[in-house]
Protein backbone atom coordinates (compact mmCIF):
# COMPACT_ATOMS: atom_id res chain seq x y z
CA UNK A 1 0.00 0.00 0.00
CA UNK A 2 1.45 3.29 -1.09
CA UNK A 3 1.61 6.14 1.43
CA UNK A 4 0.47 9.58 0.33
CA UNK A 5 2.93 11.59 2.43
CA UNK A 6 2.18 14.99 0.84
CA UNK A 7 -1.51 14.63 1.79
CA UNK A 8 -0.67 13.54 5.34
CA UNK A 9 1.71 16.49 5.72
CA UNK A 10 -0.97 18.84 4.45
CA UNK A 11 -3.52 17.46 6.90
CA UNK A 12 -1.00 17.65 9.74
CA UNK A 13 -0.12 21.23 8.88
CA UNK A 14 -3.81 22.11 8.68
CA UNK A 15 -4.57 20.56 12.07
CA UNK A 16 -1.48 22.13 13.64
CA UNK A 17 -2.33 25.54 12.20
CA UNK A 18 -5.87 25.19 13.50
CA UNK A 19 -4.61 24.31 16.96
CA UNK A 20 -2.19 27.24 16.95
CA UNK A 21 -4.93 29.59 15.76
CA UNK A 22 -7.26 28.18 18.39
CA UNK A 23 -4.59 28.57 21.04
CA UNK A 24 -3.91 32.18 20.07
CA UNK A 25 -7.59 33.01 19.83
CA UNK A 26 -8.64 31.05 22.90
CA UNK A 27 -8.23 33.91 25.38
CA UNK A 28 -10.43 36.13 23.22
CA UNK A 29 -13.00 33.38 22.81
CA UNK A 30 -13.11 32.67 26.54
CA UNK A 31 -13.47 36.36 27.40
CA UNK A 32 -16.33 36.71 24.93
CA UNK A 33 -18.05 33.75 26.52
CA UNK A 34 -17.39 35.12 30.01
CA UNK A 35 -18.99 38.45 29.09
CA UNK A 36 -22.22 36.51 28.60
CA UNK A 37 -21.65 34.33 31.71
CA UNK A 38 -21.30 31.25 29.48
CA UNK A 39 -18.91 28.59 30.83
CA UNK A 40 -16.95 31.36 32.56
CA UNK A 41 -17.62 34.76 34.11
CA UNK A 42 -15.64 37.83 35.11
CA UNK A 43 -15.90 39.31 38.59
CA UNK A 44 -15.24 42.98 39.25
CA UNK A 45 -12.89 43.78 42.15
CA UNK A 46 -14.80 44.14 45.41
CA UNK A 47 -17.81 42.11 44.25
CA UNK A 48 -19.15 38.55 44.36
CA UNK A 49 -21.43 36.50 42.10
CA UNK A 50 -23.68 33.60 43.04
CA UNK A 51 -23.56 30.47 40.84
CA UNK A 52 -26.83 28.55 40.61
CA UNK A 53 -27.45 24.86 39.95
CA UNK A 54 -30.79 25.03 38.23
CA UNK A 55 -33.00 26.97 40.68
CA UNK A 56 -30.80 26.26 43.69
CA UNK A 57 -27.79 28.08 45.02
CA UNK A 58 -24.49 26.28 44.48
CA UNK A 59 -21.58 28.55 45.40
CA UNK A 60 -20.08 32.03 45.20
CA UNK A 61 -17.13 33.40 43.26
CA UNK A 62 -15.49 36.59 44.51
CA UNK A 63 -12.74 39.04 43.62
CA UNK A 64 -11.63 41.03 46.67
CA UNK A 65 -7.94 41.66 47.32
CA UNK A 66 -6.71 40.35 50.68
CA UNK A 67 -10.04 38.61 51.41
CA UNK A 68 -11.55 35.20 50.69
CA UNK A 69 -14.87 33.43 51.20
CA UNK A 70 -15.38 30.80 53.88
CA UNK A 71 -16.32 28.22 51.24
CA UNK A 72 -17.72 25.03 52.83
CA UNK A 73 -16.82 23.03 49.70
CA UNK A 74 -13.13 23.55 50.37
CA UNK A 75 -12.58 21.45 53.47
CA UNK A 76 -8.92 22.36 53.67
CA UNK A 77 -9.68 26.07 53.83
CA UNK A 78 -13.07 26.16 55.50
CA UNK A 79 -13.22 27.56 59.04
CA UNK A 80 -16.09 25.83 60.92
CA UNK A 81 -16.01 28.52 63.61
CA UNK A 82 -17.17 31.09 61.08
CA UNK A 83 -20.46 31.19 59.10
CA UNK A 84 -20.41 29.64 55.65
CA UNK A 85 -19.73 32.20 52.90
CA UNK A 86 -18.49 34.80 55.36
CA UNK A 87 -15.97 37.25 53.89
CA UNK A 88 -12.74 36.68 55.83
CA UNK A 89 -9.34 38.41 55.70
CA UNK A 90 -6.49 36.40 54.19
CA UNK A 91 -3.93 34.99 56.58
CA UNK A 92 -1.97 33.30 53.76
CA UNK A 93 -1.01 34.32 50.24
CA UNK A 94 -3.82 34.85 47.74
CA UNK A 95 -2.78 31.72 45.79
CA UNK A 96 -3.36 29.68 48.94
CA UNK A 97 -7.11 30.27 48.62
CA UNK A 98 -7.30 30.28 44.82
CA UNK A 99 -7.61 26.83 43.22
CA UNK A 100 -8.34 28.04 39.68
CA UNK A 101 -6.34 26.73 36.70
CA UNK A 102 -3.35 29.04 36.05
CA UNK A 103 -4.65 29.94 32.56
CA UNK A 104 -8.10 30.80 33.95
CA UNK A 105 -6.54 32.81 36.76
CA UNK A 106 -4.25 34.60 34.29
CA UNK A 107 -7.26 35.53 32.15
CA UNK A 108 -9.12 36.81 35.24
CA UNK A 109 -11.99 34.34 34.75
CA UNK A 110 -14.05 32.16 37.08
CA UNK A 111 -15.61 28.83 36.13
CA UNK A 112 -19.41 28.78 36.00
CA UNK A 113 -20.27 25.42 34.44
CA UNK A 114 -22.16 23.86 31.59
CA UNK A 115 -24.82 26.27 30.28
CA UNK A 116 -28.36 25.62 31.56
CA UNK A 117 -26.93 23.43 34.30
CA UNK A 118 -24.94 26.22 35.93
CA UNK A 119 -25.88 29.91 35.66
CA UNK A 120 -24.97 33.23 37.26
CA UNK A 121 -27.70 34.44 39.60
CA UNK A 122 -29.46 37.68 38.60
CA UNK A 123 -32.00 39.59 40.66
CA UNK A 124 -33.88 42.93 40.58
CA UNK A 125 -32.26 45.65 42.65
CA UNK A 126 -33.36 49.21 43.37
CA UNK A 127 -31.15 51.86 44.94
CA UNK A 128 -30.12 55.53 44.86
CA UNK A 129 -26.67 56.93 44.42
CA UNK A 130 -25.03 60.30 43.93
CA UNK A 131 -24.42 61.28 40.33
CA UNK A 132 -23.40 64.37 38.34
CA UNK A 133 -25.98 65.82 35.96
CA UNK A 134 -25.39 67.50 32.60
CA UNK A 135 -24.91 70.87 34.33
CA UNK A 136 -22.10 69.44 36.44
CA UNK A 137 -24.12 69.52 39.66
CA UNK A 138 -24.25 66.61 42.08
CA UNK A 139 -27.69 65.03 42.39
CA UNK A 140 -29.37 61.88 43.69
CA UNK A 141 -30.11 59.36 40.95
CA UNK A 142 -32.58 56.49 41.36
CA UNK A 143 -31.68 53.21 39.71
CA UNK A 144 -33.67 50.01 39.26
CA UNK A 145 -32.31 47.13 37.19
CA UNK A 146 -31.40 43.49 37.22
CA UNK A 147 -27.91 42.82 38.46
CA UNK A 148 -25.70 39.75 38.67
CA UNK A 149 -23.36 40.72 41.50
CA UNK A 150 -23.26 42.15 45.02
CA UNK A 151 -20.71 44.53 46.52
CA UNK A 152 -18.54 43.08 49.25
CA UNK A 153 -16.42 46.24 49.49
CA UNK A 154 -17.63 49.59 50.85
CA UNK A 155 -20.30 51.18 48.69
CA UNK A 156 -22.21 54.44 49.42
CA UNK A 157 -25.99 54.55 48.94
CA UNK A 158 -27.95 57.82 48.93
CA UNK A 159 -30.91 57.57 51.32
CA UNK A 160 -33.78 60.07 51.33
CA UNK A 161 -36.53 60.46 53.92
CA UNK A 162 -39.52 62.67 53.06
CA UNK A 163 -41.56 64.94 55.35
CA UNK A 164 -40.02 63.90 58.65
CA UNK A 165 -41.31 66.03 61.57
CA UNK A 166 -38.94 67.91 63.84
CA UNK A 167 -39.91 68.65 67.45
CA UNK A 168 -41.13 72.13 66.32
CA UNK A 169 -42.95 70.44 64.49
CA UNK A 170 -41.75 71.26 60.97
CA UNK A 171 -41.72 68.82 58.00
CA UNK A 172 -38.26 68.29 56.54
CA UNK A 173 -36.71 66.24 53.76
CA UNK A 174 -33.56 64.44 54.86
CA UNK A 175 -30.71 63.12 52.71
CA UNK A 176 -27.94 61.00 54.17
CA UNK A 177 -25.19 58.78 52.82
CA UNK A 178 -25.19 55.17 54.02
CA UNK A 179 -21.97 53.27 53.34
CA UNK A 180 -22.31 49.49 53.66
CA UNK A 181 -20.27 46.40 52.94
CA UNK A 182 -21.47 42.82 52.61
CA UNK A 183 -19.86 40.54 55.17
CA UNK A 184 -21.89 37.49 54.05
CA UNK A 185 -23.30 37.55 50.50
CA UNK A 186 -25.28 34.32 51.05
CA UNK A 187 -27.32 35.83 53.89
CA UNK A 188 -27.78 39.09 52.00
CA UNK A 189 -29.08 37.48 48.80
CA UNK A 190 -30.75 34.27 49.96
CA UNK A 191 -31.83 34.83 53.56
CA UNK A 192 -33.84 38.03 53.04
CA UNK A 193 -36.11 39.43 50.38
CA UNK A 194 -34.34 42.77 49.85
CA UNK A 195 -31.29 43.31 52.01
CA UNK A 196 -30.97 47.06 51.27
CA UNK A 197 -34.58 47.76 52.27
CA UNK A 198 -34.07 45.83 55.48
CA UNK A 199 -30.93 47.77 56.30
CA UNK A 200 -32.38 51.19 55.45
CA UNK A 201 -35.55 50.44 57.43
CA UNK A 202 -33.42 50.22 60.55
CA UNK A 203 -31.24 53.21 59.72
CA UNK A 204 -34.29 55.34 58.84
CA UNK A 205 -35.83 54.62 62.26
CA UNK A 206 -32.68 55.91 63.94
CA UNK A 207 -32.65 58.89 61.58
CA UNK A 208 -36.26 59.76 62.48
CA UNK A 209 -35.38 59.54 66.17
CA UNK A 210 -32.60 62.08 65.58
CA UNK A 211 -34.81 64.49 63.62
CA UNK A 212 -37.82 64.10 65.92
CA UNK A 213 -35.86 64.94 69.06
CA UNK A 214 -34.60 68.31 67.78
CA UNK A 215 -35.88 71.60 66.48
CA UNK A 216 -34.99 72.67 62.97
CA UNK A 217 -32.61 75.31 64.29
CA UNK A 218 -30.92 72.76 66.56
CA UNK A 219 -30.32 70.45 63.60
CA UNK A 220 -28.82 73.29 61.59
CA UNK A 221 -26.66 74.22 64.57
CA UNK A 222 -25.35 70.67 64.88
CA UNK A 223 -24.89 70.29 61.15
CA UNK A 224 -22.97 73.55 60.99
CA UNK A 225 -22.28 75.31 57.71
CA UNK A 226 -23.85 73.94 54.55
CA UNK A 227 -20.38 73.48 53.08
CA UNK A 228 -17.74 71.04 54.23
CA UNK A 229 -17.61 67.29 54.64
CA UNK A 230 -19.65 65.34 57.22
CA UNK A 231 -16.50 64.86 59.27
CA UNK A 232 -16.47 68.64 59.89
CA UNK A 233 -19.51 68.27 62.15
CA UNK A 234 -18.65 66.07 65.18
CA UNK A 235 -22.04 66.61 66.85
CA UNK A 236 -23.86 65.09 63.89
CA UNK A 237 -21.32 62.27 63.67
CA UNK A 238 -21.88 61.42 67.31
CA UNK A 239 -25.65 61.92 67.49
CA UNK A 240 -26.75 60.79 64.01
CA UNK A 241 -24.12 58.42 62.67
CA UNK A 242 -23.10 56.43 65.73
CA UNK A 243 -26.58 55.01 66.61
CA UNK A 244 -27.01 53.87 63.00
CA UNK A 245 -23.59 52.20 62.85
CA UNK A 246 -24.43 50.35 66.07
CA UNK A 247 -27.22 48.50 64.20
CA UNK A 248 -24.48 46.36 62.66
CA UNK A 249 -24.05 44.54 65.96
CA UNK A 250 -27.50 44.82 67.57
CA UNK A 251 -31.04 45.55 66.37
CA UNK A 252 -33.80 47.07 68.54
CA UNK A 253 -35.95 43.91 68.34
CA UNK A 254 -33.16 41.61 69.55
CA UNK A 255 -34.24 39.71 72.66
CA UNK A 256 -32.56 39.95 76.04
CA UNK A 257 -29.02 38.67 75.81
CA UNK A 258 -29.33 38.24 72.03
CA UNK A 259 -27.06 40.18 69.72
CA UNK A 260 -27.95 39.53 66.11
CA UNK A 261 -27.52 42.80 64.33
CA UNK A 262 -27.52 43.52 60.62
CA UNK A 263 -24.24 41.67 60.07
CA UNK A 264 -25.58 38.40 61.41
CA UNK A 265 -29.18 38.69 60.28
CA UNK A 266 -28.74 40.15 56.79
CA UNK A 267 -25.04 39.69 56.12
CA UNK A 268 -24.55 43.44 55.81
CA UNK A 269 -22.54 45.89 57.91
CA UNK A 270 -22.82 49.68 58.08
CA UNK A 271 -19.53 51.49 57.81
CA UNK A 272 -20.72 55.12 58.05
CA UNK A 273 -23.95 57.15 58.03
CA UNK A 274 -23.35 60.79 57.06
CA UNK A 275 -26.14 63.36 57.34
CA UNK A 276 -25.90 65.66 54.30
CA UNK A 277 -29.01 67.84 53.98
CA UNK A 278 -32.06 68.70 56.08
CA UNK A 279 -34.44 70.95 54.13
CA UNK A 280 -37.88 72.28 55.01
CA UNK A 281 -40.56 71.05 52.65
CA UNK A 282 -43.98 72.22 51.43
CA UNK A 283 -45.59 75.31 52.98
CA UNK A 284 -42.97 75.34 55.73
CA UNK A 285 -40.25 75.80 53.12
CA UNK A 286 -42.02 78.81 51.57
CA UNK A 287 -42.65 80.37 54.99
CA UNK A 288 -39.05 79.77 56.03
CA UNK A 289 -37.81 81.38 52.81
CA UNK A 290 -40.05 84.45 53.45
CA UNK A 291 -38.93 84.69 57.07
CA UNK A 292 -35.30 84.35 56.06
CA UNK A 293 -35.71 87.12 53.49
CA UNK A 294 -37.43 89.38 56.05
CA UNK A 295 -34.70 88.71 58.59
CA UNK A 296 -32.02 89.47 56.01
CA UNK A 297 -33.74 92.74 55.06
CA UNK A 298 -34.05 93.74 58.72
CA UNK A 299 -30.42 92.91 59.36
CA UNK A 300 -29.34 95.02 56.39
CA UNK A 301 -31.49 97.97 57.54
CA UNK A 302 -30.10 97.68 61.07
CA UNK A 303 -26.59 97.60 59.65
CA UNK A 304 -27.27 100.72 57.57
CA UNK A 305 -28.70 102.53 60.61
CA UNK A 306 -25.70 101.52 62.65
CA UNK A 307 -23.34 102.80 59.96
CA UNK A 308 -25.22 106.12 59.76
CA UNK A 309 -24.98 106.44 63.53
CA UNK A 310 -21.26 105.84 63.38
CA UNK A 311 -20.90 108.48 60.65
CA UNK A 312 -22.91 111.06 62.65
CA UNK A 313 -20.89 110.32 65.77
CA UNK A 314 -17.70 110.78 63.77
CA UNK A 315 -18.85 114.20 62.49
CA UNK A 316 -19.89 115.27 65.98
CA UNK A 317 -16.57 114.15 67.36
CA UNK A 318 -14.68 116.08 64.70
CA UNK A 319 -16.78 119.21 65.27
CA UNK A 320 -16.31 118.89 69.01
CA UNK A 321 -12.55 118.66 68.61
CA UNK A 322 -12.52 121.71 66.31
CA UNK A 323 -14.64 123.77 68.69
CA UNK A 324 -12.50 122.77 71.64
CA UNK A 325 -9.42 123.85 69.74
CA UNK A 326 -11.08 127.17 68.84
CA UNK A 327 -12.16 127.76 72.43
CA UNK A 328 -8.63 127.16 73.68
CA UNK A 329 -7.35 129.77 71.23
CA UNK A 330 -9.99 132.28 72.37
CA UNK A 331 -9.08 131.79 76.00
CA UNK A 332 -5.47 132.63 75.21
CA UNK A 333 -6.60 135.86 73.52
CA UNK A 334 -8.75 136.73 76.53
CA UNK A 335 -5.84 136.15 78.91
CA UNK A 336 -3.56 138.33 76.82
CA UNK A 337 -5.93 141.31 76.10
CA UNK A 338 -8.43 141.42 78.94
CA UNK A 339 -11.85 142.88 78.04
CA UNK A 340 -10.78 143.66 74.52
CA UNK A 341 -9.62 140.11 74.08
CA UNK A 342 -12.95 138.82 75.44
CA UNK A 343 -14.80 141.03 72.97
CA UNK A 344 -12.63 139.81 70.12
CA UNK A 345 -13.23 136.18 71.10
CA UNK A 346 -17.00 136.69 71.17
CA UNK A 347 -17.04 138.51 67.88
CA UNK A 348 -14.95 135.75 66.35
CA UNK A 349 -17.48 133.18 67.57
CA UNK A 350 -20.33 135.25 66.16
CA UNK A 351 -18.58 135.36 62.85
CA UNK A 352 -18.04 131.58 62.85
CA UNK A 353 -21.66 130.81 63.79
CA UNK A 354 -23.14 133.43 61.52
CA UNK A 355 -21.50 132.69 58.21
CA UNK A 356 -23.82 133.77 55.46
CA UNK A 357 -26.06 135.72 57.91
CA UNK A 358 -26.53 139.43 58.75
CA UNK A 359 -25.27 139.90 62.29
CA UNK A 360 -26.52 142.74 64.50
CA UNK A 361 -23.80 143.07 67.10
CA UNK A 362 -23.56 146.73 68.05
CA UNK A 363 -26.04 146.24 70.93
CA UNK A 364 -23.90 143.46 72.39
CA UNK A 365 -23.43 144.21 76.13
CA UNK A 366 -19.69 143.88 75.85
CA UNK A 367 -19.72 146.69 73.30
CA UNK A 368 -22.37 148.99 74.71
CA UNK A 369 -21.23 148.66 78.31
CA UNK A 370 -17.64 149.50 77.47
CA UNK A 371 -18.70 152.64 75.60
CA UNK A 372 -17.19 151.44 72.38
CA UNK A 373 -20.42 151.58 70.40
CA UNK A 374 -20.38 155.35 69.51
CA UNK A 375 -16.69 155.22 68.75
CA UNK A 376 -17.02 152.18 66.51
CA UNK A 377 -20.04 153.63 64.73
CA UNK A 378 -18.21 156.86 64.08
CA UNK A 379 -15.35 154.88 62.57
CA UNK A 380 -17.74 152.89 60.40
CA UNK A 381 -16.89 149.64 62.19
CA UNK A 382 -20.06 147.58 61.84
CA UNK A 383 -18.83 144.01 61.36
CA UNK A 384 -16.65 141.59 63.32
CA UNK A 385 -14.27 141.50 60.38
CA UNK A 386 -13.81 145.25 60.41
CA UNK A 387 -13.22 145.23 64.16
CA UNK A 388 -10.59 142.47 63.84
CA UNK A 389 -8.90 144.43 61.07
CA UNK A 390 -8.84 147.50 63.28
CA UNK A 391 -7.06 145.54 66.02
CA UNK A 392 -4.65 143.99 63.56
CA UNK A 393 -3.77 147.40 62.12
CA UNK A 394 -2.77 148.43 65.60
Amino acid sequence: MAHNYPLLLTLFAFVLGGLIALGLGLPFILRELADGDILFTTVQEGTAKAIMRGEDFDHFVMAFKNYHLNDPRKKRLHDPRKPDWEVLPDTESAEHYDDRHPLVRWLGLHWVGIPNLRTVYTYPFEWKEFSVNSAGDECVKSRKERTNFIYVKDFPYAIQMRSIKTIDPLPVDVTYLLTTWTNNPYRALFKTEDWLKQVTAGSDRRGRDFIGSRTFSMINSELGATSGSPGDHPDVTRNFSTPIIQLTGKLPDDGEGVSSGLAERYGTSIRTADLLDVDLTGAAAAEHERTTLDRYTSEQEALATQNRGKADAYVILKKGKAEAKSLAARLKVMEAHGETGALLAQLDAMQANGEGKTIIWANNPLISQTGLAPLLNSLGITTPEAFKKLLEDK
